[in-house]
């Protein structure tokens, strides 16, 4: 009888897990600008018709795993989830099966659902999961990284600057989105960069706030080129006139 009692509560369990796994998958709809807050889309949405081209056709690769997902990075507000749902809208488009997960956390309550679900499928599905840096750590996300065949993950999150790039040893804390140039010394963006020698502050310091002023002040741009850019500075003896020269001449 408990045998009975347990298969009925496991059976059952199962099945909601599918129900809520099915709740998630994306619809193709656009809602004008007074819903834009629920839908994600407003009337004036930048389309970026190439970069989703790039994105779907890595999603689209053979490989297995982690080869073949694409993961958006960005700062707060700069666009991450309207351009995962226009991809999401480019794979419904065509004919492809596609859920979204608003945040990853979502994600792992059904786990069960999504291995079996997995198991089941003849062709690639795709799954569109907002907010990953809320969840990197989980048991879904492993699953989907590095077991699933038939489930494509393309991921929006908010990149950590809490620990230290491969490129520089110092750690890096700052939350804002715009920064100041003034701001600049004072949240220690010119100290990780310069990694801590004083004789490269100079150098450092005039490449970041050129970099700064063309970025308009935004955190994330001005932090990803000057990573690109300063190891220059500090491997290859490089001025700050020669990296702004490349800097310029590469058009960022």
């Amino acid at each position: 009888i408990a045998r009975k009692a347990w298969d009925l509560f496991a059976g059952a369990m199962e099945q909601g897990a599918e129900r809520q796994l099915e709740s998630y998958k994306f619809v193709l709809e656009r809602n004008p600008a007074p819903e834009f807050m629920f839908n994600g889309f407003g009337p004036f949405t930048v389309e970026r018709k190439e970069l989703r081209s790039q994105i779907i056709t890595v999603a689209q690769s053979t490989g297995f795993g982690w080869e073949r997902t694409v993961h958006i990075s960005g700062s707060k507000a700069s666009g991450k989830t309207t351009l995962l749902r226009l991809v999401g809208e480019d794979l419904l488009k065509a004919g492809k099966t596609v859920y979204y997960f608003e945040n990853s956390r979502d994600l792992n309550g059904i786990l069960p659902a999504i291995r079996d679900h997995d198991k089941e499928l003849s062709e690639r599905i795709f799954f569109l999961v907002d907010e990953t840096q809320a969840n990197t750590g989980s048991s879904p996300f492993t699953f989907l990284l590095k077991s699933a065949k038939n489930i494509v993950m393309i991921g929006a999150g908010i990149p950590d600057y809490g620990a230290s790039s491969e490129g520089f040893s110092m750690r890096l804390q700052t939350s804002k989105l715009f920064i100041t140039r003034q701001e600049l010394e004072k949240e220690g963006i010119v100290d990780y960069f310069a990694g801590g020698n004083a004789s490269n502050v100079e150098q450092v310091s005039a490449l970041v706030f050129h970099i700064h002023k063309d970025c308009g002040g935004h955190v994330y741009p001005l932090m990803r080129l000057s990573e690109l850019l300063v190891p220059a500075i500090l491997g290859e003896g490089a001025s700050a006139e020669d990296c702004i020269n490349t800097y310029d001449s590469h058009n960022f």
